[in-house]
């Protein structure tokens, strides 16, 4: 909306120097270009938003883990600090001057590697789509970077303060004891609890994402803010994959031990290993449902963000591909008044397809819109009883072989004329619905005399002339309307209908085809369509409706002389109709260099000034280059949040081991070897990191189906799964190495101990 703005004040400055009698016309196509374009920034926007939230969640994480990981050392030696006469207030002095060193040094040296690293990213992409902005790092970034690196250790250093401080100084000295086995007991009068702040905070949240869905997300769409529609959107989808997420968790345990026995079931000799390893599966439950949670929520949303900005931008280039409608289209522009050349253009198609077998399969021309030639009057469509009536805004004629020069993927129809026989079929199977305005078998309804004058039963004023001649036609009209219109207007391709040109005429047609999408043209399955109709018919039935009204207009029909100058100026057609686009569909043998060759000779049958040539493939093209940037950022995504994930995993892994070590001591001492105690952990972690990597790419996968089917459900487009297969390949590999080096590199410590000084806590 600032981009249509700006361009619009800059549009009329220009106009506000212009003389009105100056033949100069104002045009601002790269408003047209940054539109979609716009869209898929906004898309773009959101995706970082996802990776943003993603990659703070787990740096907040590994904060956290870190600064608690060592709570029972810590806690032993604040005992001691507090025992050598340290009060509580300068304990707690001490902590946060740890904390704030902490992270003032890691900040500069995570800005550092920012600058560095963007400097490098920053290159490689301009070269890639050679363009240069800047290579700055944005404010945002830097604002959410400083507060993250300063405040989150700060408040890491809450829980072991409170654990450091609210203990007895015989627990602190205590090194035997273990948080784990913790048994706490609190009594609280119900009178006294007053509000819990955990569920306030849920309470509010769920409040704030109805209240977004009900009023603010429907009213930004309404308005055209798409920015703020689009984002309250990601929100709601965040919410939701968190929600999964939680629920997914209640299985985790369950799929632990499944995989457990996966896992050992192949090696023989590790089967004995197995109750020990399902042992430590429930023994860690409560700190790997912790960790198991956050790598389940590092998968969805990895998956999520992949997934959705590729469905996103296919369903961007399905909506070009539908206004586009085929591989080349050759229209004319709003200032072209008498159409494109026809026979020039169709002979030499027809020269270039013998020449090069195989490039193009079809063409197909079709007319402007009746609203759009010369002395035009309102046409409107109702039933017979005439109520309801609705304006048919755009009435266009098209050629039979249209739909087989067009994408018949993005062609939706809904309700066929089941009286023709034989529709013909596309290529994705689907029966050829503009083939029905051509049918020469269609059986009359009973009861219906196409002889009647129905264009003279209705209240004629004095002075216009009575068209008698028209229901000489053995038919009646045949058309294809939105089916949005069904309903609205209570229509059946079993009824005929009424086609109102003028005040005084009116001609008898019937609707043979209903359909939601048809590419090229503003079709739709709502009902609003039904208040500005687009319609289809034959190039006959177009030709005769529009010489109804030429004779509702002029009294003279087309020798009026305005109608018969426009006659005469139009290029020479086939069928004596202005032409306003013809489209192009490729074969197998069209290539590149054909391409080039095409579209260079049609530029000798236009006139650039009032045609243009649009060819989708260049659009593809450039979106394949922003999905593959897209692709390649969410593999260095990906590492990098596995790579906290590992660090995580390490930090569970080796609080499990170290609170273990007097049973990992009495395990050596029956018999075991350090090999088998590794790969006891290893089959532990194994089964972790799968049943959390499978349940979060279900969550991600079911939250990117439920965005993509709202979306195709919104613009009308074929629901299309599609998912990044190597992105999801690579996560796995990676999530596998982790599973590995994670607790071979916990339990290397204590391997190489002695078994007497691991029992014995030395």
């Amino acid at each position: 909306s600032d981009s249509k703005e700006y361009f619009g004040q800059l549009a009329n400055k220009f106009a506000t120097k212009i003389s009105e009698t100056t033949s100069v016309s104002i045009e601002l196509p790269i408003l047209q270009i940054y539109i979609p374009l716009s869209f898929l920034g906004l898309l773009f926007e959101n995706f970082f938003v996802v990776i943003v939230f993603l990659l703070t969640s787990l740096s907040s994480l590994l904060i956290y883990s870190l600064m608690i990981s060592n709570v029972d050392e810590k806690t032993y030696e604040f005992g001691m600090l507090r025992a050598l006469g340290f009060d509580k207030g300068s304990l707690l002095s001490l902590l946060l001057l740890q904390g704030t060193i902490f992270s003032v040094g890691g900040l500069l040296l995570a800005l550092l590697f920012s600058i560095a690293s963007n400097t490098f990213v920053c290159y490689f992409v301009f070269d890639y789509i050679s363009t240069v902005t800047s290579y700055n790092l944005s404010s945002n970034s830097l604002f959410l970077g400083i507060v993250l690196g300063i405040v989150m250790p700060l408040l890491s250093n809450v829980l072991p303060i409170q654990r450091a401080l609210t203990k007895t100084l015989r627990d602190s000295l205590d090194l035997f004891h273990r948080v784990i086995n913790e048994v706490t007991v609190q009594f609280l009068r119900l009178e006294k609890l007053g509000l819990s702040p955990p569920y306030t905070v849920l309470s509010v949240t769920l409040i704030t994402i109805g209240f977004g869905a009900y009023y603010i997300a429907p009213l930004a769409f309404i308005t055209g803010n798409m920015r703020l529609f689009l984002s309250f959107t990601t929100a709601v989808f965040l919410f939701l994959i968190v929600g999964l997420s939680f629920l997914a968790n209640l299985l985790q345990t369950t799929i632990e031990y499944l995989f457990a026995r996966i896992l050992i079931a192949p090696f023989r000799k590790d089967v004995s290993l197995s109750s020990i390893v399902l042992k430590n599966l429930k023994g860690h439950g409560p700190r790997n449902n912790k960790t198991a949670l956050m790598f389940t929520l590092a998968m969805a949303f990895l998956v999520f963000s992949s997934s959705g900005i590729r469905m996103q931008s296919n369903t961007i280039i399905d909506n070009v591909r539908t206004s586009v409608a085929s591989d080349l289209i050759i229209a004319a522009n709003p200032f072209n008044k008498f159409g494109i050349r026809e026979i020039e253009i169709r002979s030499f198609l027809d020269d270039f397809s013998e020449k090069y077998p195989g490039a193009i399969k079809h063409y197909a021309f079709s007319t402007f819109p009746h609203s759009k030639l010369p002395k035009t009057v309102a046409v409107s469509i109702s039933p017979l009883c005439g109520f309801p009536i609705r304006s048919l805004h755009k009435l266009t004629g098209v050629e039979k072989g249209y739909l087989h020069a067009v994408d018949s993927r993005l062609y939706l129809p809904n309700v066929y004329d089941e009286t023709i026989d034989n529709y013909p079929l596309l290529e994705d199977g689907k029966r050829d619905g503009v083939m029905s305005l051509y049918a020469d078998n269609i059986k009359s309804p009973e009861g219906v005399n196409y002889q009647e004058n129905i264009s003279s039963n209705n209240d004629i004023r004095p002075g216009f002339k009575i068209l008698s001649d028209f229901k000489a036609a053995p038919t009646e009209i045949s058309l294809i309307l939105p089916s949005g219109a069904i309903d609205e207007l209570s229509l059946s391709v079993d009824e005929s209908v009424l086609i109102h040109i003028g005040w005084h005429t009116k001609i008898r047609a019937r609707i043979r085809h209903f359909a939601s999408k048809i590419p090229g043209f503003a079709f739709s399955g709502y009902r609003q369509i039904s208040f500005a109709l687009r319609g289809l018919v034959s190039m006959e039935d177009f030709k005769l409706i529009q010489h109804y009204v030429w004779q509702e207009s002029t009294y003279n029909g087309e020798n009026d002389p305005t109608v018969s100058d426009f006659l005469r100026s139009m290029p020479p057609s086939v069928d004596n109709l202005p032409k306003e686009t013809v489209v192009i569909k490729f074969g197998e043998a069209m290539t590149k260099e054909l391409r080039a060759i095409l579209k260079d000779i049609l530029h000798n049958y236009i006139d650039s000034d009032t045609t243009i040539i649009l060819e989708i493939g260049e659009m593809i093209d450039s979106l394949d280059v922003a999905i593959k940037i897209i692709d390649l950022f969410s593999m260095v995504i990906t590492v990098i949040a596995l790579i906290l994930s590992f660090f995580v995993l390490l930090i569970s892994f080796t609080a499990n081991v170290t609170e273990n070590a007097w049973e990992f001591g009495v395990l050596r001492a029956i018999g075991l070897n350090k090999s088998q105690m590794t790969r006891i952990y290893i089959y532990e972690s194994m089964s972790l990191m799968l049943s959390a990597g499978i349940l979060g790419i279900i969550v991600g996968v079911l939250t990117s189906t439920i965005m993509l089917y709202q979306s195709s459900e919104i613009s009308e487009l074929p629901f299309r799964i599609e998912f990044a297969p190597s992105l999801i390949a690579f996560t796995c590999v990676l999530s596998i190495m982790i599973a590995v080096l994670a607790p071979f590199y916990a339990t290397s410590n204590l391997k190489q101990k002695q078994i007497a000084n691991i029992i014995k806590g030395l």
